[in-house]
């Protein structure tokens, strides 16, 4: 686990200086060693976290013993012990890390490898015959990797800030700004909030020669993979899925270092638990947690779930004041928005982690996106069987309103208005930004390539486009960035791939059973969790966003941003428009907030780098200068 960063092309002295400052703008995803490779055209930087094999041999960028190959490279594959065995000895290893392992694996059977990788990952392979250097992304977007270029280099790295430093211009893409206003897009394409700056996305590749890209390829698309055959017997089929997160979450323990867990009140971090059970010797015996307090509070699950395992729970408060501590730190630490309330609690679950020395947290994203766990998945099934199933609708129509708490009225509206409106988020509630926008900010609109209402031939349909847009790569790069900017590596078993294409080879009426979400994953989980657990519904607002919101210190905040000169000379929002629906907010409420949070997060997105140039001089002094032929500095 760590940071990366390239530049190809014409190397000068302007270059050597920038690759410093590269290097210095994310060394917090690797404080365990720096170094720099000169190649005949390139220059190749790492930043390195220990996670597996401590000693200097794995140090990075990696030459194979030939110099015909280099590999750097941020991530970790999972199943390596394995991959090794299977190379046996068509290959000659020095180290016990994985990244030699992904080196041999490369060397020895090309992109076709990739096929058998199980990790998160993001690297550059650099073919010295050749002359092409090859980056690559894992399948669902864990790890980042971003690239720019100008007249004759090409730049790559783990994050924006790096290709600020380098000198990349930090203009605005409006196109993307106006994806996210108008429809709650954001991280799902290409595109960035910078106009010069490309993400490469989630099981894609691009191949660069002489500074510029040859080619671009999707190596691993879920819409594309057949579905699994599940066992039809229910005792059969839930002892396959159960099988299946065992082996999974096995092979995510893999560390020379101690490991934690992020343990929420909720069904998938306990399932994550459960799923290591055999295996919890190489856990610590720590689990981190945050909580709001009040009627947010989640404290009484999560002590259940950790003490059923056995485990040492260390439940943080997360207050008012810490987020407006924190909020300015966080825009600049995710290089975009923010996705709500409870990403910026998460803050306190890294800094207790660090405490404690843990470097390694488990996470249990992916099944509430695979299996079914959010409100606008079951409004969206509800939704189909009013259309196609109306003899049952009565009986779901009560399994809805019971579960989640909402009058038959109030559920008939949201299914009349759900083919009318694209822009759900995921407590099932919309937003309107289009009465906010300028025309000038409209001009850039058009259809987006994922909308998750118009392919509904299945449920699945829908949670794929979940997987690929409107969720998952919004929530990898929240995740990297805030686990990353405490040099802590965060892993989530489920959003491997055999557990996201399980979850979608489901049969459309086994996904909420009894009106409960994610119900296959609450009936294999019977016996293994405690019952307040395993049943407990997920909150369909599960922090106190609005509240906070609306509260003296945070409203100030808001107003004195809605209100800045800047906010009124962006030509993207109508500021009157904005001030008085946030001024009947606070008077009267409302159901959504999440248009109010994104005029805050983008504004000081504005404000921290767009307004100004984001720059870096390094002061590192134990960057290792190594080149395939000799030393240099």
């Amino acid at each position: 686990m760590c940071g990366i960063i390239g530049i190809i092309g014409n190397i000068d002295d302007a270059k050597r200086h920038a690759i410093k400052n590269m290097l210095h703008s994310q060394i917090h995803r690797g404080p365990d060693g720096h170094r720099i490779l000169k190649t005949k055209n390139s220059l190749l930087g790492f930043s390195r976290l220990k996670i597996i094999d401590f000693d200097n041999r794995s140090m990075q960028p990696m030459v194979s013993e030939d110099e015909q190959y280099v590999l750097v490279f941020n991530g970790e594959i999972y199943n390596f012990k394995k991959l090794k065995a299977k190379i046996g000895n068509k290959y000659k290893f020095i180290t016990s890390s994985d990244t030699e392992v992904l080196l041999a694996m490369l060397i020895l059977y090309g992109l076709d490898s990739l096929k058998d990788i199980n990790g998160m990952f993001s690297f550059c392979f650099y073919d010295v015959k050749k002359n092409t250097y090859t980056l690559v992304r894992d399948r669902f977007g864990q790890k980042p990797l971003y690239y720019a270029s100008d007249k004759n280099s090409f730049y790559f790295a783990s994050e924006i800030k790096s290709l600020l430093a380098a000198g990349i211009k930090n203009d605005a893409n409006f196109s993307a700004i106006s994806d996210y206003l108008h429809r709650g897009k954001i991280d799902c394409s290409e595109q960035t909030f910078f106009k010069n700056i490309i993400q490469l996305e989630p099981g894609s590749y691009v191949q660069v020669k002489n500074s510029k890209i040859q080619c671009k390829n999707k190596w691993y698309n879920v819409e594309d993979k057949s579905k699994i055959n599940l066992p039809k017997n229910i005792k059969e089929r839930n002892l396959y899925i159960n099988n299946t997160l065992t082996s999974v979450c096995e092979e995510h323990l893999n560390s020379d270092t101690d490991i934690g867990v992020k343990l929420s009140g909720g069904l998938d971090s306990s399932t994550m638990l459960a799923s290591m059970e055999k295996n919890k010797k190489y856990l610590s015996n720590s689990c981190f947690s945050v909580d709001f307090g009040s009627s947010f509070s989640e404290k009484d699950w999560i002590q259940d779930a950790a003490s059923y395992f056995g485990k040492n729970s260390i439940i943080s408060s997360y207050s008012i004041n810490d987020f407006l501590n924190d909020f300015d730190r966080m825009i600049y630490t995710h290089e975009g928005t923010l996705g709500g309330l409870m990403n910026c609690a998460f803050e306190n679950i890294y800094r207790n982690a660090n405490d404690y020395n843990i470097k390694v947290l488990l996470d249990g994203t992916g099944l509430d996106e695979a299996f079914g766990g959010y409100r606008i998945h079951h409004l969206i099934f509800l939704n189909r069987i009013y259309k196609f199933k109306r003899d049952i609708f009565d009986l779901h129509m009560k399994y809805y309103s019971d579960k989640w708490k909402i009058k038959p009225d109030q559920i008939m509206m949201d299914l009349n208005n759900l083919d009318k409106n694209n822009s759900y988020v995921q407590d099932g509630s919309s937003f309107n930004q289009e009465a906010y926008t300028t025309e000038y900010l409209k001009s850039f609109d058009k259809p987006h390539i994922h909308s998750e209402l118009d392919n509904l031939q299945n449920i699945s349909d829908h949670l794929i486009n979940y997987i690929v847009c409107s969720k998952i790569p919004k929530n990898t790069r929240i995740k990297d960035r805030q686990s990353m900017s405490y040099s802590t590596e965060l892993r989530m078993p489920f959003l491997d791939h055999r557990i996201i294409e399980l979850g979608l080879s489901i049969e459309e009426n086994n996904y909420f059973e009894g009106g409960l979400t994610k119900s296959i994953i609450r009936s294999v989980m019977k016996n293994k969790l405690p019952e307040g657990v395993r049943l407990g519904q997920k909150r369909s607002i599960q922090a106190p966003q609005g509240d906070w919101l609306r509260s003296k210190d945070v409203s100030k905040m808001v107003l004195d941003l809605i209100g800045s000169v800047s906010f009124k000379q962006r030509g993207v929002f109508e500021v009157k428009k904005i001030t008085d629906n946030f001024n009947d907010f606070l008077k009267i409420g409302a159901k959504n907030s999440f248009h109010i949070w994104q005029w805050i997060n983008l504004e000081k997105f504005f404000q921290t780098f767009i307004d100004k140039t984001i720059s870096n001089t390094s002061i590192l002094q134990n960057i290792e200068y190594v080149s395939l032929n000799k030393n240099f500095k």
